[in-house]
């Protein structure tokens, strides 16, 4: 949340990226738009559902989400 107000970035544009299932929760709470990244490991069921509204499993995926 921070990041977004320093760099003048409206919350509803930015996404939050993370691994874990808490960084789901904080997306959420921060209110960002969720995503998962599995970077290869089984965990795209726990990151959907602690809220994911995406999952990816490398960052080349990422990278072809966003734009």
């Amino acid at each position: 949340r921070k990041s977004c107000i320093m760099l003048g970035v409206a919350l509803n544009k930015a996404c939050y990226v993370g691994d874990w299932g808490i960084d789901m929760q904080a997306a959420r709470e921060a209110p960002t738009l969720p995503i998962g990244i599995t970077r290869g490991y089984p965990t795209a069921a726990v990151l959907r559902q602690r809220g994911a509204t995406h999952v990816v499993d490398h960052l080349t995926d990422l990278a072809t989400l966003i734009r």
